[in-house]
């Protein structure tokens, strides 16, 4: 069982420096740690909400996700689809305000975006609004 461990804990080891190796390459700046990652979590997560991300180390963005899974880690998020990730790896996370639910034909709307937004000022978290979802940067590009 040792063994095992040490292997694991060289392997993410190894994933990490490549990952930081792709945010100083890639990057200009970061505008969020993984303290603010994790009051971003707890602030939103009571809500209905659905939300994707864009990882600064694997090209494309997920999946929309509707699981907030609080993770005992707080460097740690985890979204059950995704499972868990560190917080570092995150360009962006992107939120549809508007929370859509129904039955038998009738669909029902609930648009979140002043709340959302009033719990991210609340907190100091930066965003902005894309495509008509709300975006938090975690780091901003190059160029």
């Amino acid at each position: 069982m040792e063994y095992a461990d040490k292997k694991a804990s060289r392997h993410f080891g190894t994933q990490e420096k490549e990952t930081s190796a792709v945010i100083a390459r890639n990057f200009s700046a970061s505008r969020m740690n993984a303290t603010k990652w994790r009051e971003t979590i707890e602030a939103l997560s009571d809500l209905p909400l659905n939300y994707r991300f864009q990882w600064v180390h694997v090209p494309g963005v997920s999946d929309w996700m509707n699981i907030w899974i609080p993770y005992p880690h707080s460097t740690y998020f985890d979204t059950g689809p995704a499972g868990p990730f560190k917080t570092f790896v995150i360009e962006w996370l992107e939120i549809d305000a508007i929370h859509q639910w129904g039955a038998n034909g009738s669909i029902m709307e609930q648009d979140s975006s002043a709340e959302i937004e009033r719990r991210l000022q609340e907190i100091n978290v930066p965003y902005n609004w894309v495509d008509g979802n709300i975006r938090i940067i975690g780091y901003v590009r190059n160029g």
